[in-house]
């Protein structure tokens, strides 16, 4: 019997669209009988709840009943009903499941445990997995060794696509008795696996991609999938001359075409011109489109204003109200763009920035999504030189690898002024964050920052070690 995976890309709670799509990869699924899409399919991972009230109840029903009228004839979809579980579309009807059910003579377990094993000849796994470096290769291993301690076949479905900052990399899997991978569907894309019973469950076997070359496309998926559920087409993000908004705009028009993406310059008087010079040259080898608004009038003007306050209020300790002017000054230009062009902003913070509190609310933390914000910094280089490797160019200036990072809000100012070296930095909060002991203190800092992030734009989640899980 041929069995078909569905991994679709989907949209939070359109229960109607997400039915329709189902439906259509059911049709494309020739010859298979039977076709499993992921527990999520139908309402999208997003859906918080998972209600239980008779009103609720009756709704998903109702969805399984439409979408089994939609489904071609002699097929069936097996999946997951919202609040009711795993769930047999068939005849125009819904049949709900219990562990281990029978299918044109083939005996089917549902997400069976090692610890409770059963005599069923396939284990069908129905809940997706988003996406975390190394993931892949230990879900393909766990199933492996089930599949050899318990003599028997499994498959596994998952969704794929960006779901605001959580990306799903598709890449459903078959496993056979003996534990080997007989089938995997297409890495971050919706795809159609159909594998065959009679055949030792063969199918396609699609490669899994080395670490960063899976972060690039997830980070490529996150962009692409929010500008598409959002309903916009145009980016616009500032273009510093530094490496974090170089890996950005990289991104950004991998994503959505060199013709979408605009990058704005904004100079404050302590902008240096090797940074104007490293940001114009990155955007001729993008090709993308640049504006530069300098905001030192501006800057000026709300000093102006703001001089009674200097004058006869006494200033806090450690105060940066002209850094942060800067940084509003920004955000406000960029925003403004948006607004005027119907496009979305990009946001640029890193990981480490985030994680230290040093970054302006209001300021270079405004955006729609923060496409890096899940990515140290020394990470941001990595990923960075592998993009530069495999477009076989320098598109972003060696300089802006090689220059010492600044946010140049002040005469000659480095981020070691304030943070210590990103690679010593980094190592310590890849520590604080897998729960190991001894840095107390660090993580009372990071801790206390947390406030900004929850203002700040959700950040695409790529790491496995997202700061959300800390605080």
């Amino acid at each position: 019997m041929k069995i078909a995976l569905l991994q679709p890309d989907v949209v939070d709670n359109d229960f109607e669209g997400n039915s329709r799509k189902l439906a259509a990869l059911c049709a494309s699924a020739a010859g298979a009988k039977l076709c499993v899409a992921p527990a999520q399919a139908i309402t999208g991972p997003g859906h918080a709840r998972c209600a239980v009230s008779p009103d609720w109840q009756e709704q998903a029903v109702r969805l399984g009943r439409d979408l089994a009228c939609r489904l071609p004839d002699g097929q069936a979809l097996l999946t997951a009903l919202p609040g009711l579980g795993p769930a047999l579309l068939e005849n125009r009807d819904v049949l709900f499941l219990g562990e281990i059910f029978t299918f044109s003579g083939l005996e089917i377990g549902m997400d069976l445990s090692p610890e409770n094993p059963s005599p069923a000849d396939l284990c069908i796994h129905l809940d997706s997995r988003p996406f975390a470096p190394g993931m892949q290769n230990e879900w393909e291993l766990l199933l492996s060794g089930q599949c050899r301690q318990q003599g028997r076949a499994a498959l596994a479905v998952n969704l794929a696509g960006g779901y605001g900052g959580v990306i799903y990399n598709g890449q459903s899997v078959c496993v056979d008795k003996k534990g080997d991978v007989t089938a995997r569907g297409a890495a971050f894309a919706e795809d159609v696996l159909v594998v065959d019973t009679d055949r030792e469950l063969a199918g396609r076997l699609e490669p899994c991609e080395e670490l960063l070359a899976a972060q690039w496309q997830a980070l490529r998926l996150g962009v692409t999938d929010f500008f598409a559920k959002t309903g916009a087409r145009k980016a616009v993000l500032g273009l510093s001359g530094g490496m974090d908004s170089a890996l950005v705009a990289c991104i950004a028009a991998d994503a959505l075409g060199a013709e979408n993406v605009t990058g704005l310059l904004l100079p404050s008087p302590y902008t240096s011109k090797a940074s104007i010079d490293d940001a114009l040259e990155l955007a001729a080898n993008l090709e993308i489109r640049t504006f530069t608004l300098a905001i030192d009038s501006l800057f000026s003007e709300c000093g102006k204003t703001l001089s009674p306050v200097f004058a006869q209020v006494e200033a806090a300790p450690g105060e940066l109200t002209r850094e942060n002017l800067q940084a509003r000054l920004r955000g406000l230009l960029l925003m403004a763009f948006a607004n005027w062009t119907g496009a979305l902003v990009l946001n640029t913070g890193n990981k480490s920035e985030s994680a230290m509190g040093y970054c302006t609310l209001y300021g270079d933390t405004a955006g729609a999504i923060a496409v890096i914000g899940d990515l140290f910094k020394t990470q941001v280089y990595e990923l960075a030189r592998w993009y530069c490797r495999q477009a076989g160019a320098m598109i972003i200036p060696e300089n802006i690898f090689t220059k010492a990072p600044s946010a140049e809000l002040r005469p000659n100012q480095k981020d070691t002024d304030s943070l210590p070296p990103y690679v010593e930095l980094d190592g310590t909060l890849k520590s604080l964050l897998r729960g190991e002991k001894g840095h107390e203190d660090l993580g009372r800092l990071v801790r206390s920052q947390e406030f900004k992030r929850r203002q700040s734009p959700p950040p695409l989640l790529v790491s496995g070690l997202p700061l959300s899980g800390f605080c």
